[in-house]
Formats: structure tokens, sequence, C-alpha cells
């Protein structure tokens, strides 16, 4: 039964990395790249390559090399928190980035016992247990805002929690009953935040992941009866994983915003970018700063107004290529001073039919331990980027995180710097602010 559970576990893996090549690959649409680059080659083979190992779990070979894939991973989590703040690992990405991969180590270096023939059922219902606790748990946070959502959140939590007990009790009728709810519970999640009345947030992926995983487990024959059912559990859990990740992919899209500040900061996240907001009112000081900021920067930037000059200079596009607006980042001034008006870490280009039309600059501070610089207070707002995924051995980027905070084999996430955007042209967003998209896709089809 161990490595039964084992198979279900890198299975999931598995359908985790292929859901992420597949957003790399869309990313890679809009970079100008029609034939398959070596990273994606690597992500699309290296989920398929888990799917072989995952069905030779028992063999010597495939254990090394699943080893050698689980200390990766591990690798990557505590990569991922060393460069980046604290609160670098969330929820979500602890259990995929480093719980999954301990626990699969855990299974395979086990030895079998008779203790084992029950364990798949103890931890499907300790995973029922779990999101049914989180749903009853969260019954008077929605009772108030939406009293019917309140109503199915108690109803569902305490179906778990009583398919849990049977499980726990070893009944002979909980399992049908609990694959009918697990699906249910997946399909009303995607169908509340595809309406936009729920955000794709940290504590509710978590939850889905759980309820993935149980899913897996209850689908899982309970004696290899034959290949055939093997590879429809087999298939039902990967269909189910990416169909969740991809839907709920869409749903975050959506301009959102989170709170969770502290100490006259707040936050914001948007899909992924986390802008630092300062809570106070600009003084008249910070004021005067942000102007002369404005100024120097539309000064020293404006012999890069044709994208040559830029070129010349050392700075090099960042896909994806072709998407409305374009980052070029110069190496050499990566560590320079943050706030040099003549030399910026990167300018921004919109790519118009008559050429990339230069948009302003981007000043990025030496790592993504050090804040930004207070410069003109709450109209300056540093961001940072969480959800991105960089190629190795090089720090391309590739693609965007998956929502369950994963990454496409061959790539790993970190949290980028702290960076202030500087619109040099008449954004209807300020000169610090968001870039409108509305502005932004105007430039795009040459009527700005």
């Amino acid at each position: 039964m161990r490595s039964d559970v084992a198979f279900v576990l890198l299975v999931l893996q598995a359908a985790l990395a292929l859901l992420a090549s597949l957003g790399m690959v869309a990313f890679a649409s809009l970079s100008h790249t029609p034939q398959p680059t070596p990273p994606e080659l690597v992500a699309v083979g290296g989920g398929l390559v888990l799917l072989l190992l995952a069905a030779r779990t028992t063999s010597r070979v495939a254990r090394f090399g699943i080893f050698i894939f689980e200390a990766l991973t591990l690798l990557g989590g505590i990569f991922r928190l060393a460069v980046g703040t604290l609160d670098s690992l969330n929820l979500v990405s602890t259990l995929t980035t480093l719980m999954l991969p301990a626990a699969m180590v855990a299974l395979l270096l086990g030895r079998s016992s008779t203790a084992d023939a029950s364990l798949a059922r103890r931890l499907t219902a300790g995973l029922l247990l779990i999101s049914g606790v989180i749903h009853l748990s969260l019954v008077s946070e929605h009772i108030t805002a939406a009293p019917a959502l309140g109503v199915l959140f108690a109803l569902d939590g305490a179906a778990f929690v009583g398919l849990a007990v049977a499980a726990l009790a070893n009944a002979t009728w909980w399992r049908p009953p609990s694959i009918v709810l697990l699906i249910a519970t997946l399909l009303a999640y995607l169908v509340v935040v595809l309406r936009g009345d729920e955000e794709v947030e940290d504590l509710a992926v978590a939850t889905k992941l759980v309820e993935l995983l149980a899913l897996g487990l209850l689908l899982l024959p309970r004696r290899r009866v034959s290949n055939l059912r093997w590879l429809g559990a087999t298939g039902g859990l990967l269909l189910a994983v990416i169909a969740t990740g991809t839907l709920a992919w869409a749903a975050e899209v959506r301009p959102h915003a989170r709170v969770a500040g502290a100490s006259g900061h707040s936050d914001h996240s948007h899909g992924g970018k986390l802008v630092q907001v300062v809570a106070s009112a600009p003084t008249p000081e910070q004021r005067a700063a942000a102007e002369t900021l404005l100024e120097n920067t539309r000064l020293g930037i404006a012999r890069f107004e044709g994208v040559s000059a830029a070129l010349a200079d050392g700075y090099r596009p960042s896909p994806p290529l072709a998407a409305p607006t374009v980052h070029y980042t110069n190496p050499a001034y990566a560590h320079g001073h943050v706030l040099d008006t003549s030399h910026p870490q990167a300018l921004v280009y919109a790519n118009t039919p008559s050429g990339p039309h230069l948009l302003g600059a981007m000043y990025m501070m030496p790592d993504a331990r050090t804040p930004g610089v207070a410069v003109g207070g709450a109209l300056t707002e540093w961001h940072v980027h969480a959800d991105l995924c960089f190629a190795l051995p090089g720090p391309t980027i590739i693609g965007i995180e998956s929502p369950f905070q994963t990454c496409p084999v061959g790539a790993l996430n970190a949290v980028t710097p702290s960076m202030l955007h500087v619109w040099t042209v008449d954004n209807p967003g300020g000169a610090f602010g968001e870039l409108d998209p509305a502005y932004a896709a105007r430039l795009a089809r040459g009527d700005a």
C-alpha cells in the first residue's frame, strides 16, 4: 500500500508539473517562439517522465529518479525562502514544494508492514477531515455576506466530517459518496471563482489541493485488478488537477486585491504582483521629491526614445516579447545606484505598429530582501513579482506559477527585487501607478 499511495502522490505531482508547462507554452506564444524551446521540451518531457516513474515505484531505478526529483523540489522550496522574504512560502507552496516531496521520500524509504494495508484509507479520512474543518471554519465568514453560500459551506463541511468518521470506522459505503462530494465541491468552487464571487486565494487553493489528493486516493483501485482500472484512475486524477488548475488560472487573471499588511503598510496582490502601499498621505517634501524623480527620469532616458539606442547601451528585452509592453533590462546596471535617472535598471517599451515606443523606466533594488527606497511616500509604490518562473541554470523568465504555486520541471520560482515604475508618458494611472490597460491597448493599436 505504501507504493500505491506513492503512486497517487507522484501522479499528482506530474499533473501539477504538466499544468505549469501548459502555462509556460501559453507564455511562450507571446515571445515569438513558434518552435519548441529546450525549456519547453524539458517541462513537458519532465511531467511525462514523472508519470512513467509513478508506474514503476517498486523499481530501484525508478525510485532513484524519484528521489532526485523530490530532492530538487525540496531545494527549490528552500531556495525560494532563502532569496525571498520570510513569507515567500505560503500555505500552497509549502504543500507542493516541501510537504508533498517529503511525504514521497518518507513513503519510499519506509518498510512495508501489516499496518500499511489501511494507510490509504486512513490518509483519505484525514484529508476529508481537513477539508471539512476548513469549510466549517469559514461558515461564519460567509454567512453574513452571502447567507446561501454560508449554508452550503456548513453542509459541505458537515458532510466531509461525517464521511471522514465513516472512513475511520471502515464502513463499507463511504467511498462512492466521498467521490461524488469531492467532485461536486471542486466544481462548485470553480463556478464561484469564475463568477468572481470569490478570489483564488491561498487557503482555498490549498484546500482544493487536499481534496484533489483525496480524490486520487479514492479513484485508486484497492487492488491491482486490471491495468485498465489503474489507467482510468490515473487519467481521472490528471484531468481533475489540470481542469481545476486551468479554470482557477482563468479566474486568477482578473484584477483583484488582497490586503495583508502591518504597521502602516499593506501588500496588495494583483495576479502575483505585490504592491507595497504606504498608508499615510504624502508630505509636501515627498510630493516635490516625486516630481523631481519624474522630471529627471524623463530627461535621463530621452536618449533611449529609439530602441536601437537602448540596445546599443546594453539593454535587452525580457519575455514575453510579443506582449503589449516589454521590459528591456541592462545587467550592467543591476547593482548600480538604484535611482540613477540616467542609467535605470530597465526601460519599458510598448509594441506599436510603428515599432517599440518608450513608456518610461523601471528602477530595481539589488536583491529581494532590500526594501524600496522611500522617495515620494504613498506616491511612489514599489512592488515585487512573486509568481514568476525562471529557467535553470540561467535567470530567464519562462512563465508564471500555476494557481498551485508550481513551476514547470526545469524551472523554479523566486521573488523578484522591489521595483518602481516611472511612466514618462501620459499614463491615466499616474506617473508611478499601474499602466492603464486601455491606454496600453490603444498604443498597441497605434491609436494613442
